[in-house]
């Protein structure tokens, strides 16, 4: 049998899996993930982010044209979460690295998502 270590985070039970640090080697998964661009000169995080599938969100980024998606001047990081994450527990990961980080490309203080912004 497989047991899945679960730990409480900011009050939310969270799969140990979604713990860790941040990757940036290989592949963005298509799986959800909370993300980050740090500059690559400052090294100070730009960015913060979470998606259902990572790997669409940040192609979008990119097509989009945002500054801190140009693998030139930033480095691309994510923390794949499992499948057992919800868009709370993301959101709450995303709010946590963005009161630490203070990016300058995020105009909210996150965790909001795309359905929060349509109300």
């Amino acid at each position: 049998m497989i047991y899945a270590i679960m730990t409480i985070v900011g009050g939310l039970l969270m799969a140990a899996e979604n713990r860790g640090r941040f990757r940036s080697k290989g592949k963005i998964p298509r799986g959800p993930v909370v993300y980050r661009y740090p500059n690559k000169k400052t090294g100070k995080i730009d960015y913060v982010g979470e998606s259902v599938n990572g790997r669409e969100r940040t192609q979008r980024h990119k097509a989009q044209g945002r500054p801190f998606a140009n693998p030139k001047t930033h480095q691309k990081q994510w923390k794949p979460m499992d499948g057992r994450s919800t868009s709370r527990t993301r959101r709450k990961v995303e709010r946590n690295q963005i009161k630490k980080h203070k990016p300058k490309y995020n105009h909210h203080a996150g965790g909001g998502g795309s359905n929060a912004r349509r109300r």
